[in-house]
């Protein structure tokens, strides 16, 4: 503010030296409204300087706002396919578990029918109910333990 007053006084000082002839009221005159337009002239450009770093300042808070709500979204977005995943971690786990029991009561099925058939009659046919009734028993608890788990990841999901 003072340099561009002095430079305002110098110019006009100048201007009065070489041009004219003013009287000293004149330019004590002049000297005034230069000051008081120079004091105006750099109240103005503190004014405008303030108002962009005010919107300077509202679009970095805006753009800061905009951003972390994307990263808040991103991070749900992140979290929901996360959660997808371990359920068809689950169900899979799951369907592999069934699959092994299933195998395994197939498995144990043909063994007890090959010492079934070292039997006879009636002990032959109880040996065979035997096996089938608790190749049936084994494979309906590993269907019902997978549908468990099925119907809880459906209300969990």
């Amino acid at each position: 503010m003072q340099t561009r007053s002095k430079l305002s006084f110098a110019l006009l000082s100048f201007i009065a030296i070489i041009g004219c002839s003013e009287t000293p009221q004149e330019t004590a005159k002049d000297v005034a409204a230069a000051q008081k337009e120079a004091v105006q002239e750099v109240a103005n450009a503190k004014g405008d300087a303030q108002e962009r770093v005010d919107e300077a300042a509202q679009n970095y808070n805006e753009a800061a706002k905009d951003a972390n709500a994307d990263v808040q979204a991103a991070a749900t977005e992140a979290g929901n396919e996360m959660r997808d995943e371990r359920a068809e971690l689950s169900l899979e786990q799951a369907k592999a578990a069934y699959d092994v029991e299933v195998t395994r009561f197939d498995a144990a099925l043909k063994v007890h029918a090959e010492r079934c058939d070292a039997l006879t009659g009636d002990a032959k046919a109880a040996c065979n109910t035997a096996a089938v009734s608790e190749h049936s028993v084994g494979i309906a608890d590993a269907k019902a333990k997978l549908e468990r788990i099925e119907n809880s990841l459906k209300t969990s999901g």
